[in-house]
């Protein structure tokens, strides 16, 4: 069964135009020869009155002949010999005779349905600009043949004479039309039977009056046919001069048009296949695709992918308004940003889109107005991108950028990112409260971050990271800050880089880590060790400190003094070496035996027996 797709088919395949039109002369079908030639799609005519797009043809005769053609059935014809052409198409400019418009000849004819009653007119527009074009040539062509003032002929295949031009005719004293080559020149007879071989096409001598002719035959592959040029031989150099240009003429005009034809050819074939390729983008692109209408906001066209993403199929969408697809409280704002596109061209946007189920959706939404050559809107094209794993990551990294920024705000730790070529310094909040300054309050350069370095660090800080850049090693160093109202601040500095395919390195990016209490912290262990050390040294009392098993570590100079032994002299030996026998080791060491950092400490508190 022959199906209206399959018919679209074999129409769209045709070499020449197909159309119907309806009783009010709109457009029912566009074939693709049509769209092709015309520049106008079939989804931008469809349903459009064709003379809205060919005024030339909006006359009363066209439509008494539609109007005809329904009420007749009969046929009308329009032939490029009275008309030219019916509908205004460019043509592409070549060799040889040219046209402003393309040369058509039109058949319009009735569409019955099967019913028997005439529900469409169909008509037909052949392109005949090439064969116009070649009968001007040969017609041309045969002028200067006429005209010539040396006898020319033109045969059949079968050495019968077609055309004979007045100087052979006066040369011949009758007209040879109808007779054959060898019957008024014998030496044709041996030239014929070299032609029947397939051999390359010469020349033949001839006496015509006692006069000597040389006749030269020549392949006409236009008119399929030979022609043959005779010139008396004394004039033969002029004869084979003039030949030889009329035949490269001949040869380059051929071959002009050939190359326009491949090249017009070529054309199509690269128009066709990018229709092609479109049409696969549009068919399985995974983002939403939808045509609506200028003036009503309809649905005209869509991809499936957009109506997937609302849940709909592509018939259920079509004819819909634009509008019913967003929230009820989103719908006032579509006629502006419809507006924005018109103005700009186009408009990108987010917004909540509803699905059939009720459940939405956020969108990435791109109008883009397509304006006709007077600037008028036709149709919006609009690109749908669903963003909604976008939003929810958005919504995760603000989160986890949050918790960062507590943390940071929390350890007093900083971050930062240095883009070494343009010397664009990126600092976190904290960064910009490590150095004392409002966060985001100005843009950090190297050089700011130098000058908030305390100047006696500075040099050694500059050097310390170009170093570390220029060997690619990791960069770390603690530095004092001097803050815009005086406070000094000591912070630790660690940092990587990032090189490009080359190996140069492109950014650095770091963390800053405020350790002024760790280092108060650290010298005021230091400051307490030295006080302890100073009375562990000055005090009147035996005091040392020994390992777990008795060994001297340490011995106060009392202890020395009391001893007479230095003190390198005791670490070499316990304190049990110093207890006289007599003694009670228990009475010795209670109440003074303590246990400090894995260490003997003992005090003598009552009077020992030293040895």
């Amino acid at each position: 069964m022959i199906t209206h797709e399959l018919t679209s088919q074999i129409f769209d395949s045709m070499s020449m135009g197909i159309l119907t039109l309806d009783r009010d002369i709109k457009v029912r079908y566009w074939n693709k020869w049509l769209e092709l030639n015309s520049g106008i799609s079939s989804e931008t005519i469809k349903g459009r009155i064709v003379t809205e797009f060919f005024p030339e043809i909006d006359s009363p005769q066209f439509r008494r002949n539609v109007k005809s053609v329904f009420k007749l059935g009969n046929y009308c014809h329009f032939s490029q010999k009275l008309h030219s052409y019916m509908l205004k198409f460019k043509v592409l400019d070549t060799a040889g005779p040219s046209f402003e418009h393309m040369q058509q000849n039109c058949t319009m004819g009735p569409l019955k349905g099967s019913d028997g009653k005439i529900e469409l007119v169909f008509l037909t527009v052949q392109d005949v600009t090439d064969s116009v074009r070649m009968e001007l040539i040969l017609n041309e062509q045969a002028t200067f043949v006429k005209n010539n003032p040396a006898p020319v002929l033109r045969i059949n295949r079968n050495g019968e004479i077609i055309f004979a031009n007045p100087a052979t005719n006066l040369l011949l004293g009758k007209d040879p039309v109808g007779m054959r080559m060898s019957e008024i020149f014998p030496a044709y007879g041996d030239l014929l039977a070299t032609m029947k071989k397939g051999l390359e096409l010469s020349q033949f001598e001839s006496y015509i009056h006692g006069k000597a002719f040389l006749f030269s035959v020549r392949e006409d592959a236009v008119t399929d046919s030979y022609y043959v040029y005779g010139s008396n031989i004394s004039d033969l150099k002029s004869a084979e001069e003039s030949l030889k240009k009329a035949n490269e003429s001949l040869d380059r005009k051929v071959k002009e048009k050939t190359r326009d034809l491949q090249k017009e050819l070529d054309e199509r074939i690269k128009a066709e296949s990018n229709l092609r390729k479109w049409a696969n983008i549009f068919e399985k692109a995974e983002w939403g695709i939808v045509v609506g209408s200028s003036k009503d906001q309809t649905l005209e066209l869509m991809n499936p992918a957009y109506a997937r993403m609302h849940g709909y199929t592509v018939d259920e969408l079509t004819g819909r308004k634009a509008a019913d697809l967003y929230r009820p409280e989103d719908r006032d704002g579509l006629s502006e940003n419809l507006s924005i596109a018109r103005e700009k061209g186009y408009h990108t946007f987010e917004a909540v889109r509803l699905r059939k189920d009720g459940s939405t959706f956020t969108a990435l939404n791109t109008f883009s107005a397509i304006k006709d050559a007077d600037g008028k809107t036709m149709y919006y094209a609009i690109n749908v991108l669903d963003i909604t794993e976008r939003k929810r990551a958005e919504e995760i990294l603000r989160i986890s950028e949050n918790s960062l920024k507590k943390a940071q705000e929390i350890g007093h730790i900083g971050s930062w990112h240095l883009d070494i070529e343009k010397n664009v310094l990126a600092w976190s909040d904290e960064e910009y409260k490590i150095f004392g300054h409002t966060p985001q309050s100005f843009g950090a350069t190297y050089e700011a971050f130098l000058e908030a370095v305390h100047p006696d660090d500075r040099e050694m800080v500059n050097r310390t990271y170009t170093e570390a850049i220029k060997n690619k090693t990791p960069y770390e160093c603690v530095h004092r800050v001097l803050r815009p109202d005086g406070e000094i601040r000591t912070v630790l500095e660690k940092s990587e880089d990032i090189v490009d395919e080359n190996g140069k390195t492109i950014h650095s990016r770091g963390m800053t880590l405020d350790i002024t209490e760790q280092k108060k912290a650290e010298e005021d262990l230091i400051n307490a060790r030295d006080e302890l050390d100073e009375i562990f040294n000055l005090v009147p009392h035996i005091i040392c400190v020994a390992d777990v098993s008795g060994y001297f570590k340490r011995a106060n100079p009392a202890m020395t003094n009391v001893l007479g032994y230095t003190e390198d002299e005791f670490t070499s030996r316990t304190f049990f070496d110093f207890i006289h026998p007599d003694a009670s080791f228990r009475y010795v060491l209670s109440p003074g035996l303590s246990l400090v950092n894995s260490r003997l400490c003992v005090k003598f508190l009552q009077p020992a027996c030293a040895r």
